[in-house]
């Protein structure tokens, strides 16, 4: 006989096993819709720089040479540096490491997708937002590994608080894949910490305080500049600036920064983080990476990729404290910013297949058929040297670029005269900067009777439109440009 009491029962279990099943078959459909999407643009996109210089890096050093000596002038801790010399030492091809980032992407889309505790409608246009779909899946930087941990660390911390070792090895692991990451991750663990004081078994916890210090140590310790780090390059900034330099320019120019990775404009934006904040409200510390980033970014260095991690530091931070009944025109405001930022992951993926990213891969093609010494300048030499199981630069003494202030390469510009390469690589970001050491470059170049015979560009897509472009200019002499 079943009672009253036994029936309910059998319905609510029926009820949450469909909405398990639920769960799991859009979890599984989003994952393998965003997969589809990202290892297609992958086998039309070309790596970049940044991308060529952690291959190089770990394929060119011994490991304890890498960790140790190598991230010194990186100032990046080694995880996916780690990752990149495991490939590298297993025989894969330096192409391998964008399927890589693209599998470490689906990982953290399924998680977000299974796990996370936003309505579904939410999860589903999540996955598909810029900075997830795009630059940190499709780009081979140690970025892609941050969606991924940050989402395990949220999880652990609003369904697992007790797994204080699992924990702690995501929290290090994050910590490890860069300095933004590391600011991340000390203050997801910080917020942790303090907002559980008084629930947190310490006795229980030691082990996993200390592994996170370890981590946390050996991130600062290969990452540690070396006493000569710097750079001698001059590049073009990534960002624009704002005018002069008045209080209120440099407001909006933080604002710029800040609002970047969430909406198309400065007040949008703002609109965003406000119901960013609102959604939170019940637990403002899990948010604070955001402002802490920032910081970071205004006080030392930012580039427009690196924001994004911003953005990806707030949705683990709403996984944490999203409460069981989330005001239904808050959720709307939320999947409005996600779907706003669809039209710039459908401009990225558009343009990766239609032109190229970069012209290094084109470059390298065009160099394969050259005969006699090649000399090459700039720091993005290193997308054209990846392409060869060697240094192909005469004039440089390793494969990828070294930023110390003892890499003169790009001013010595006097031995064009006097070895008289047969073709000379200049490899740079479009349009130039005249004060850039490139610059003088290519007026050595010219003095020694050189003339540029090709040229192969690239642009990098960036929200809705491009950050910068990349040249690779190839010189050879007057006198036998015909050559070539």
């Amino acid at each position: 006989m079943v009672t009253r009491g036994g029936r309910r029962n059998t319905v609510i279990l029926r009820m949450s096993g469909m909405k398990f099943a639920g769960r799991e078959s859009a979890a599984a459909l989003v994952t393998a819709l965003f997969a589809a999407i990202v290892f297609a643009t992958i086998s039309k996109h070309e790596p970049w720089a940044d991308e060529a210089q952690s291959w190089l890096l770990a394929r060119d050093n011994p490991l304890p040479d890498l960790l140790f000596r190598a991230l010194r002038y990186e100032g990046s801790p080694g995880l996916w540096h780690l990752i990149n010399w495991v490939a590298s030492h297993a025989g894969l091809p330096y192409a391998s490491i964008n399927w890589i980032a693209g599998a470490f992407a689906t990982g953290g889309i399924y998680l977000l997708m299974r796990l996370a505790p936003f309505p579904l409608l939410l999860r589903v246009l999540l996955p598909f937002t810029f900075f997830l779909s795009y630059q940190y899946a499709v780009i081979a930087r140690n970025y892609v590994l941050a969606p991924a941990l940050c989402f395990g660390i949220a999880w652990v911390i609003r369904e697992r608080p007790e797994k204080y070792l699992l924990l702690a090895v995501l929290g290090g692991l994050l910590a490890n894949v860069s300095s933004h990451g590391f600011l991340v991750a000390v203050c997801f663990l910080a917020a942790f910490a303090w907002i559980h004081r008084r629930k947190i078994d310490w006795r229980r916890a030691v082990p996993g305080v200390v592994l996170f210090a370890g981590f946390c140590l050996l991130a600062a310790w290969s990452a540690r500049p070396a006493p000569d780090f710097g750079f001698v390059t001059v590049q073009a900034a990534s960002l624009p600036r704002a005018g002069g330099g008045r209080v209120f320019h440099k407001l909006w120019r933080a604002l710029e920064v800040l609002t970047l990775p969430f909406a198309g404009s400065v007040w949008a934006g703002l609109a965003a983080l406000g119901l960013i904040c609102w959604a939170g409200r019940r637990n403002l510390l899990y948010l604070l990476p955001v402002p802490v980033l920032l910081v970071f970014f205004a006080t030392v260095y930012v580039a427009p990729w690196h924001t994004g991690m911003m953005f990806v530091a707030a949705v683990a931070g709403l996984w944490i404290v999203w409460p069981a009944r989330m005001p239904k025109l808050v959720t709307a405001g939320l999947c409005l910013m996600a779907l706003a930022q669809i039209p710039w992951t459908w401009h990225a993926v558009r343009a990766d297949w239609r032109e190229p990213y970069d012209g290094s891969l084109a470059a390298a093609r065009y160099l394969r058929e050259a005969r006699g010494r090649i000399f090459g300048y700039g720091p993005y030499s290193a997308a054209v040297s990846a392409y060869f199981p060697g240094q192909i630069f005469a004039n440089q003494a390793s494969s990828y670029w070294v930023w110390s202030k003892g890499n003169r390469v790009d001013l010595e510009v006097a031995r064009i005269g006097q070895e008289k390469p047969d073709l000379i690589v200049i490899c740079g970001v479009e349009p130039q900067d005249p004060a850039d050491a490139l610059a003088g470059v290519e007026r050595a170049a010219a003095a020694a009777g050189y003339a540029p015979v090709r040229a192969f560009r690239g642009r990098a897509p960036m929200r809705d439109g491009y950050r910068e472009g990349n040249l690779y200019r190839v010189w050879a002499r007057q006198g036998a440009a015909a050559l070539y």
